[in-house]
């Protein structure tokens, strides 16, 4: 089976999808397909230091990189569109990541007009909140050119059940299945003793880490966090809390955020760390006492599932899509308001023994269903139902 992975960039600025999809492609790979993937040199306002235009061996999958031109909106590659029609052809499926870029809206064309089926993976951009999030400028591009991509999909791939439910609010009447985003857990099993993490940002030394780790972006809620956690600062002094806020900002987001801080007098109790990777995030991981993530909206976090995987509770929104966490008593899943999020933060930060159970909880749920290997061979299920005309797989029902 050749498949081909499309994704406007896999620059690690911008976390999720540009993280997961190559590890989806290579868990992919190693399972049996043959898996190219295509993608710009994007990462933010910089670019990636790789070969252009030729083929770059990973790990079970090959890349090509195509450079980005400007204007930098929509992600837009002519050596990239020229590609994908040459080429397209050539592969049994196409599987596109992301929705409201010219990559996927070109591959999707690319498909159709050779007769290749192909699936698409919006990876959280369909929700209502993303949707109403800047409608002025999504809903005439989403009814002029992405409704079109869709609707002529063989399938699109749903990363939760209620991210199915929207699917099906749109009437777009194509089939839908759910698989999760999954995790190495190996990088998890001998973290960082807490020092590592206390020796660059020596204002934690004795307090209670929580850690909120993703972009700093208006619908990760942190709008409800800092002045959460400033009353619980003043309310409950004997948590002895500090808050680090450790992620890109790549819409001028931070600054906002910082005035926040600064209006309700916690400025010695939060630390922007900036982006996080390798060591370093792992380090954050390993000393946090507990993950927090209060977004309006998500695909599937994969941050979620590092801190579980880590051993960390977890207090999450409801739409972060994720209630297993919950029902696992791995964490708490609450609505998006101040109420509910001070609770579960005093809840949990006040009690050691809590702390210990829900990490270990979640531990095991991360190692247990979310691997890379269980999600792919899932995967390639689906792939060959649509190949075959079928549905089968276990994927397909709710």
């Amino acid at each position: 089976m050749r498949v081909l992975y499309v994704i406007p960039s896999v620059g690690p600025i911008y976390g999720g999808p540009s993280l997961c999809v190559p590890a989806l492609a290579s868990a992919v790979g190693r399972a049996g397909a043959d898996l190219h993937m295509a993608a710009t040199n994007a990462n933010g306002r910089d670019i990636l230091n790789v070969p252009l235009g030729v083929p770059v061996k990973g790990d079970g999958f090959t890349a090509f990189y195509f450079r980005r031109q400007r204007p930098h909106a929509l992600s837009f590659s002519w050596p990239m569109t020229k590609w994908l029609r040459r080429y397209a052809g050539e592969y049994d499926l196409l599987h596109i990541h992301s929705v409201f870029n010219c990559p996927a809206s070109l591959a999707g064309r690319a498909a159709r007009r050779a007769g290749v089926s192909y699936v698409v993976t919006p990876h959280g951009m369909l929700e209502p909140w993303a949707l109403g999030y800047k409608s002025w400028k999504k809903r005439p591009y989403y009814l002029a050119v992405e409704r079109k991509t869709l609707a002529g999909a063989s399938a699109i791939h749903a990363l939760a059940d209620s991210e199915r439910d929207h699917f099906r609010a749109l009437g777009l009447g194509v089939p839908s299945f759910v698989l999760p985003n999954g995790i190495n857990t190996g990088g998890f099993s001998d973290l960082p003793p807490r020092r590592k993490f206390e020796e660059r940002f020596p204002e934690v030394r004795g307090r209670k880490i929580i850690l909120f780790l993703g972009r700093i972006d208006p619908k990760k809620g942190l709008d409800i966090l800092v002045p959460t956690f400033a009353a619980l600062s003043r309310e409950k002094k004997d948590l002895n809390a500090h808050l680090i806020v450790a992620g890109p900002d790549l819409v001028g987001h931070r600054r906002v955020i910082e005035a926040l801080v600064r209006d309700e007098g916690v400025g010695e109790r939060v630390t922007f760390t900036g982006e996080l990777q390798g060591e370093e995030k792992y380090a954050a991981l390993g000393a946090a006492d507990l993950f927090v993530l209060p977004s309006w909206s998500e695909g599937f976090s994969v941050a979620v599932l590092e801190a579980m995987a880590a051993g960390c509770p977890v207090v999450i929104t409801e739409g972060c899509n994720f209630p297993e966490a919950g029902a696992a008593g791995a964490g708490r899943v609450i609505a998006p308001e101040a109420g509910p999020l001070e609770k579960a933060l005093a809840e949990i930060l006040g009690d050691e023994s809590l702390r210990r159970s829900m990490g270990e909880r979640g531990r095991a749920l991360a190692g247990r269903d979310y691997h890379w290997p269980v999600i792919a061979s899932r995967m390639i299920e689906v792939y060959r139902d649509i190949l075959a005309g079928r549905r089968e797989a276990s994927a397909w029902r709710p």
